[in-house]
């Protein structure tokens, strides 16, 4: 039995139109073991708007009314209208007779009961496997754009983790800010961390320092 969100079975709006336009009538599987059986009204998926009987694993069927309303940029967005809220997600009831919205359920998020350091270490950890190994290496993974790179680095670099930098990052249309246009370089010019600049400053400091007692010890 689930009690938060995370562990209810999610049926999506937008996934399920796109089986409605393969076909009228089918199943989807909203998670291992879970499955619901759908009909859909003639158009549905092309129109946005109509109807769409649900069968939950359990109890009886259920009717529910799609519409569609305009966006600001053009085109139109549908959503399951149920009365007084439209929404575009359903989660599945505990005891998997009916679909409902997250508030009519009373489902809350898991991070809503975590105390303050569990909350904090909950971040660290969703955003070091967003960076994956290679973004915490300081190498941005192939996949992921450098925009959505820097933001991550910083959203590590906040809450504690340091990313070192070993490419630089460069983005179309995009402008430098913050730590990247501050980050240190080599003698070579190429990005490095704060630590590695200061301890190769001070190795060349103290071989100057030899230099120097060489020096006064030929000098003599």
């Amino acid at each position: 039995m689930f009690y938060f969100v995370e562990d209810a079975p999610v049926l999506d709006l937008d996934r399920l139109l796109r089986a409605a336009r393969r076909a009228s009538a089918g199943t989807l599987t909203l998670s291992p073991g879970v499955a619901v059986t759908f009909e859909a009204s003639p158009g549905l998926a092309d129109l946005g708007a109509g109807w769409v009987r649900l069968h939950p694993p359990r109890g009886a069927p259920q009717l529910l009314r799609v519409t569609s309303l305009p966006i600001p940029r053009g085109g139109r967005r549908a959503y399951i209208d149920l009365g007084a809220r439209r929404v575009s997600r359903l989660h599945l009831a505990p005891d998997g007779s009916r679909f409902a919205s997250r508030q009519a359920l009373g489902l809350s998020y898991r991070v809503h009961h975590l105390s303050n350091r569990r909350r904090h270490l909950l971040r660290v950890e969703r955003t070091k496997e967003r960076l994956g190994f290679y973004g915490l290496n300081g190498v941005r993974p192939g996949e992921m754009t450098p925009r959505r790179y820097e933001e991550l680095v910083r959203r590590a670099e906040a809450l504690g983790v340091r990313v070192p930098i070993v490419e630089e990052v460069r983005a179309t249309k995009m402008r430098p800010r913050g730590r990247w246009e501050d980050v240190p370089r080599d003698e070579r010019g190429r990005w490095t961390t704060v630590e590695a600049l200061r301890a190769s400053r001070l190795r060349a400091q103290v071989e100057g320092i030899k230099r120097e007692l060489r020096g006064l010890r030929e000098g003599r």
